[in-house]
């Protein structure tokens, strides 16, 4: 009953994170285009009809861009010229580069800026170091030609927020200079593009614009007429008035319908409500996903206590002593241990066949030789250890015998690995399959362990996603939980009665060789032959300590022995080190 709960539970909470995990991006929809908090301009009319403008935009998004873009209005007969780009870092001034044509080097994305001529606009893109999608620009600019002189007025017309601008900005701040003093009514200024906004004369100088905001859709052009002799050294566009035709645009625009801006208004009022409405989804997506990382974690927690009890209850005491060792092979011993094979399996397991009679060892100099005995009989041999046992059959030369350093040295010139590499790789299949037909696990065991490997995936991948998804902190805690499950129930063989009591005796004799204490600690009886305790202790990694042990190797030179072990090790090691990774 119990199995049940947890199974249904643990379940239902990963297939909830992974659904609302992906619903994430129907409910967290990236807002597109720029976003302005603040945008200041100074406009000083010249008396020859030029402009010099002054632009300060503060940037509270770039839209998932990595330059700051301004569109600078550029109406036919009139032109450009950017004089200075500076970006604001930490209250400090960083004045701008403008990259030449062709530019790209590493400084190229640092403080510089380009300008692109296009047909009634100038794009100036500014490249700088903007954290967190946020930046301030400041760009001074002259356009040329810009105000237009009649017989009686001068007028002056310019967009500031282009009507193809798709982005958002508020609290904008236009300030319009004109080049002297004149009397307040004869100036008049006009606003289009925005139904809110204010205009005012403060002087007979100055005409101030304020804009709370702009939404996709709108734009913010200003025009104002005033004496035409504010600018007697600007060209005469018409001699003819020019006053009444002005009076009369205003009002054919005053009257007009709006229906573009009202359009926009309304797009931009859904856009605001859809991204309540995502945040508010989201903040409940953030709860719910709390609620069930915690649940998750929890349940992952408990299925590998489960996992634990089962492997206890399910899996019979297994009596296993330091005499019993001989039961299972040097390459058994060296994979209980390890989880793998390698050199040290090959050679524990030749000298295991040593032990047996099958081959005979012989050091010489700096070689070793395993001589080919007697035929006997291989019945007694499980399949790894005949595999091994043909190996040195077919590798062996007419003499009946393999220098093991020389072979290995001749696969490599005779580009053999490829061979050698199949053959290795088939025999630790072997190895392990014929450890897992001792080691065979309950039902109850297979259960847990595929359960916690599945679980053990979701879980972490699970935090991963929900953790930066939605910044859900407890979101971390099946980080360790999933990566745990996944690891637990991975070396579940390893945790049976069957392989501790095993691993835990292999260890003790690992202490027992390495403690000088021999009356204290005597070995088991079948250390007496020399051969199983070379291989056992090749399997356990302490044939170093052998000289420990001499007396059980009658008049032999234990320590040349070992340095020629030492020597086959990093040999063999490297070797297929190097056919493995072929």
């Amino acid at each position: 009953m119990i199995k049940k709960i947890i199974k249904i539970l643990s379940l239902t909470a990963f297939l909830l994170i992974i659904t609302f995990t992906l619903s994430v991006y129907s409910f967290a929809q990236p807002q597109h285009g720029y976003r302005i908090s603040d945008y200041e301009v100074i406009v000083k009319v010249i008396k020859n009809g030029d402009l010099d403008v002054t632009e300060k935009v503060k940037y509270s998004s770039l839209g998932n861009s990595n330059n700051a873009v301004i569109l600078i209005d550029k109406p036919n007969g009139e032109e450009i010229e950017i004089e200075k780009v500076y970006t604001l870092i930490r209250d400090e001034l960083i004045e701008c580069e403008r990259l030449s044509a062709g530019q790209w080097d590493a400084n190229v994305f640092d403080g510089t800026y380009s300008v692109l001529q296009e047909n009634n606009l100038v794009r100036l893109k500014v490249y700088g170091t903007f954290k967190k999608q946020r930046g301030t620009v400041i760009v001074h600019y002259n356009v040329k030609n810009s105000v237009k002189r009649y017989g009686d007025i001068a007028l002056f017309s310019r967009n500031h927020i282009l009507r193809d601008w798709n982005g958002y900005a508020y609290n904008l701040d236009i300030e319009i200079q004109l080049p002297k003093y004149t009397d307040a009514s004869r100036i008049k200024p006009f606003l289009h593009g925005v139904l809110v906004g204010q205009k005012r004369v403060l002087d007979g100088k100055i005409i101030k614009y304020n804009i709370p905001n702009t939404v996709p859709g709108e734009y913010v052009e200003t025009r104002i007429a005033f004496p035409e002799n504010l600018v007697k050294d600007a060209q005469i566009t018409d001699k003819d008035d020019y006053l009444e035709t002005v009076l009369q645009e205003e009002k054919e625009y005053s009257e007009s319908d709006k229906s573009d801006l009202l359009k926009a208004r309304e797009n931009a009022a859904k856009e605001a409500g859809k991204k309540a409405w995502n945040e508010k989804m989201k903040q409940r997506i953030r709860v719910f996903s709390t609620i069930l990382s915690v649940i998750a974690s929890i349940s992952g927690i408990i299925t590998i206590y489960r996992t634990k009890k089962e492997l206890q209850a399910n899996q019979e005491a297994t009596s296993f002593e330091l005499n019993d060792i001989p039961q299972i092979t040097p390459q058994e011993a060296h994979f209980l241990l390890s989880g793998k094979t390698g050199a040290r399996g090959i050679l524990g397991g030749l000298f295991g066949l040593a032990s047996k009679g099958f081959i005979k060892p012989e050091f010489i100099n700096e070689s070793l030789i395993f001589k080919l005995t007697e035929n006997h009989s291989t019945e007694i041999l499980g399949e790894p250890e005949k595999d091994l046992l043909k190996f040195v059959y077919t590798s062996s030369e007419e003499s009946g015998e393999i220098d093991l350093l020389d072979y290995i040295s001749k696969i490599h010139k005779n580009n053999e690995t490829v061979n050698v590499k199949e053959n290795y790789i088939k025999w630790e299949k072997k190895i392990k399959r014929y450890y897992s037909e001792k080691n065979k696990l309950t039902a109850g065991q297979l259960y847990y362990r595929n359960l916690g490997l599945i679980m053990g995936v979701i879980l972490f991948a699970a935090g991963c996603i929900v953790s930066v998804t939605f910044s859900v902190l407890s979101a971390y805690l099946m980080l360790p939980v999933g990566f745990m499950m996944f690891w637990y129930s991975l070396s579940i063989e390893r945790r049976t009665s069957y392989s501790i009591a095993r691993i835990k005796v292999l260890k003790k004799l690992k202490e027992l060789i390495i403690d000088t204490g021999k009356k204290q600690n005597p070995l088991p009886s079948w250390a007496n032959d020399s051969m199983m305790l070379l291989a056992f202790s090749l399997a356990i990694g302490v044939e170093n300590n052998l000289h420990l042990r001499e007396d059980r190797f009658d008049d032999e030179d234990i320590c040349s022995i070992g340095e020629i072990l030492d020597h086959a090790l990093i040999t063999l090691n490297n070797s297929l080190s190097a056919i493995l990774d072929d």
